[in-house]
């Protein structure tokens, strides 16, 4: 079983009451990145290889989304008004500025932060990023469970949480199973040889029930967010973004941004992470 921190389980009150869940991993006194997990997600989900943000002297802060783990719902949440939430932590840990960096679904969130905060904003990273449903063949490519969700998130939102129940069940119950189905039915090879990988496999157990442990009002909120308008253009986001993604990625396929770094991988997929975490991590808080 992999290890980790004491921070793991850590919580915010906000302004309104809510409750936000976030963990914090690597150098406590290093350079701050705040860390979006993909949908669905928990603060848990990280690289297992701790050491490599310790040797960069990274403090990740994995940040939970409302309705996942420890973060109470909020049905009006939106990209920009995340953003707020975002700055009530910074606020509350003394944080000024910092990187900010997200893998697949975190990705909007990433960009909504570059887009509405810039000033707090160091550096911005983009791993295997959603992109806005309303580009043009943003779905080519895609497997086929993806597409179904995001079409549902489109145009029919208030299907998703029948839709995804029995995911939350089994997540929360043998989350081996689920793990097991993914492996058989969702990842192509090149994802299932990450998944392989020492303490990748035990990460993803660990992190699974607390992504459903509210049920799946978190996980049908994004799909129901991405398929919306985003609330800010791309076109507008001054800093330089740096994007790192798959050319073989099936989840969410490769597409780029304006004012962007973008570095494409050959025969990789979505996972593509935990290949280049320490190349990745190198860049965003050097």
């Amino acid at each position: 079983m992999i290890s980790h921190s004491n921070k793991s389980n850590q919580t915010l009150q906000l302004k309104d009451g809510r409750q936000m869940g976030y963990a914090e991993f690597g150098d406590m006194n290093g350079k701050p990145v705040f860390f979006f997990h993909g949908t669905p997600g928990a603060r848990l989900f990280r690289h297992p290889d701790e050491s490599i943000a310790t040797a960069l002297t990274a403090r990740i802060i994995t940040i939970e989304r409302p309705g996942y783990g420890l973060s109470d719902f909020n049905p009006d949440n939106t990209l920009v008004n995340w953003t707020q939430d975002v700055v009530q932590l910074a606020d509350f840990l003394n944080i000024e500025q910092f990187v900010v960096a997200g893998v697949s679904g975190g990705g909007p969130y990433v960009l909504a932060c570059a887009s509405e905060i810039p000033e707090r904003i160091i550096r911005v990273g983009v791993i295997s990023s959603v992109s806005p449903l309303d580009e043009s063949q943003v779905t080519k490519g895609m497997n086929a469970i993806n597409r179904v969700l995001f079409g549902v998130g489109q145009h029919s939102p208030f299907l998703l949480k029948p839709l995804l129940s029995p995911i939350a069940l089994i997540a929360r119950k043998n989350p081996q199973k689920l793990f097991d189905y993914g492996l058989r039915n969702y990842f192509p090879v090149h994802d299932q040889k990450v998944l392989f990988q020492p303490g990748v496999r035990d990460m993803f157990l660990e992190y699974l029930p607390q992504a459903f442990d509210r049920g799946t009002r978190g996980f049908a909120l994004d799909m129901k967010i991405f398929a919306e308008s985003w609330g800010f253009q791309l076109k507008n986001i001054s800093q330089q973004v740096y994007l790192w993604h798959g050319e073989k990625d099936e989840n969410v396929p490769a597409n780029t941004i304006p004012n962007c770094e973008a570095r494409f991988y050959p025969g990789e997929g979505h996972l593509l992470i935990f290949n280049h975490w320490q190349e990745i991590l190198s860049t965003l808080v050097s």
